[in-house]
């Protein structure tokens, strides 16, 4: 790695440290993403908590999990990432990424580099889901709703504890906290009984489906050596 050139972002970050989440940026984004090194475009969601808590996913399977730091309405990020892994699951520590990018109330482009170069340029647009309430997150979830016996289940009760197993032997528990304001929520959890085992921290996101029988929600969570993205239907 450069140090010379990464310098400059860590220090930047460093300051900003504990400056004011813009009151622009909590919330769901979509958009597009352009990988500049393919030239190929992949859709892109992004969710940040009310305390800066920034996660970043692409179709192409690029994950990003980090604190935003800000300066007015300009975001700064040094995220983990699983750029450059061989293995979409885990954290790299090969190269470090800096984000940035100016919010708007409807919109924001980033920009994400590595030490020489733009890696990604990303373009979105506020989400205007309805924000989920805690109560909505109660249920059984399940990778696939319709499979006779769904091999990844979590259960989520009105309190938001959650439990849960699936087809690798992995049993969770832990707990989803709503906002009151956006439609993202804090996810706190614990894995055992299997090769990812560990305390995670994340977002989960509930999204309900008009003249549809299926309600989703939609999870970015991570420790320092895996990002785990994904998501759970129930039946209605």
């Amino acid at each position: 790695m450069n140090l010379t050139k990464i310098a400059l972002p860590i220090v930047t970050i460093g300051l900003l440290t504990g400056c004011k989440v813009s009151d622009k940026a909590p919330g769901v984004w979509y958009g597009v993403a352009f990988d500049n090194a393919t030239g190929n475009y992949s859709e892109v969601a992004m969710f940040i908590t009310e305390l800066g808590e920034t996660r970043i996913s692409t179709t192409s399977g690029f994950y990003l999990a980090g604190p935003g730091f800000f300066d007015g309405d300009i975001i700064y990020s040094l995220p983990l990432s699983n750029y450059g892994s061989t293995d979409f699951t885990s954290v790299s520590y090969d190269t470090q990424l800096l984000v940035t990018g100016e919010f708007t109330d409807a919109s924001v482009s980033l920009e994400i580099k590595d030490e020489d170069e733009v890696v990604q340029n990303l373009d979105l647009i506020r989400s205007t889901d309805a924000v989920a309430t805690q109560a909505q997150y109660a249920g059984s979830w399940y990778a696939n709703p319709h499979a006779p016996d769904p091999a990844y289940t979590w259960l989520i009760d009105e309190n938001g504890n959650i439990g849960g197993n699936d087809e690798l032997g992995c049993l969770y528990s832990g707990k989803v906290t709503a906002s009151d304001t956006i439609n993202v929520a804090e996810l706190n959890l614990v894995i055992t009984e299997c090769v990812y085992e560990g305390a995670y921290h994340g977002i989960m996101s509930l999204f309900l489906s008009p003249n549809s029988d299926r309600i989703g929600i939609f999870y970015n969570y991570s420790n320092l050596e895996n990002i785990f993205v994904n998501g759970l239907e129930k039946i209605l």
